[in-house]
C-alpha cells in the first residue's frame, strides 16, 4: 500500500529509549506509562501455557495449576514470578512456577518450549504456528491467564510525519479488524 515507505524493525523485549534509539513506533505490553509518547490501545493478547509434546510425554499429567510447581518452567526475565489462572467456572489459582530457564524474549521462550526445555506462558498468537506444526501443545486448556493489554506508542514529535502516521494508521486499522 505504501511503496515509498521503508520499514526498519527491531525486536527486543526491553523498553527502548525512543529518542536515543531513533524509534518512531513501538508495541508495548501492559499499560503504557504516562509520558512524552502518544499511546493507542490495541486488542489485548491472550496467553496460555505451552510445551513440546515430547516434554509433556515425560512428565506426570498437568491438569491443575498446582501441578506447575512440580515441573520445569521457562520464564521471561520481565515476567512475574507468580502465574495466575482462572477457569470457566470462575475458580482462580496463583502458583509459583519452578524456573528451569530464564530468557529475555517471547521468541526465546517459545523456542525453548519447542526444544523440550519446559513449559512456557506464551501469547496464543505466537504459539499458534508451533501448535499447527505439532512442535507445541497447549497445557491445561481449561485454564487461562488474564489477557495482557497492548498498545502502540508513537513519539509525539513524529506523529505528524506522513510515513509514520501512515504506518501507525495501518497498524491500528489492521489490529481493530481482527
Amino acid at each position: 500500500l505504501y511503496p515509498d515507505i521503508e520499514l526498519e524493525l527491531h525486536a527486543d523485549d526491553s523498553i527502548s529509549d525512543f529518542a536515543a534509539d531513533d524509534i518512531d513506533l513501538a508495541f508495548r505490553i501492559g499499560r503504557p506509562s504516562r509520558g512524552r509518547n502518544i499511546a493507542a490501545a490495541l486488542p489485548a493478547t491472550q496467553r496460555a501455557l505451552y510445551a513440546s509434546p515430547a516434554f509433556l510425554a515425560g512428565v506426570t499429567a498437568i491438569e491443575m495449576p498446582g501441578d506447575i510447581a512440580k515441573i520445569t518452567c521457562i520464564l521471561r526475565r520481565q515476567e512475574s514470578a507468580a502465574w495466575s489462572f482462572r477457569n470457566s467456572l470462575g475458580h482462580q489459582e496463583t502458583v509459583t512456577p519452578r524456573v528451569g530457564l530464564r530468557v529475555n524474549t517471547m521468541e526465546l521462550a517459545s523456542a525453548a518450549a519447542q526444544a523440550g526445555m519446559g513449559v512456557a506462558q506464551l501469547p496464543s498468537l505466537l504459539a499458534q504456528k508451533g501448535v499447527e506444526l505439532g512442535t507445541l501443545a497447549r497445557v491445561m486448556p481449561e485454564w487461562l491467564t488474564d489477557p495482557v493489554e497492548m498498545s502502540l506508542l508513537c513519539r509525539a514529535s513524529r506523529l505528524s510525519v506522513p510515513p509514520v502516521a501512515a504506518v501507525r494508521r495501518y497498524i491500528l486499522d489492521t489490529c481493530r479488524k481482527d
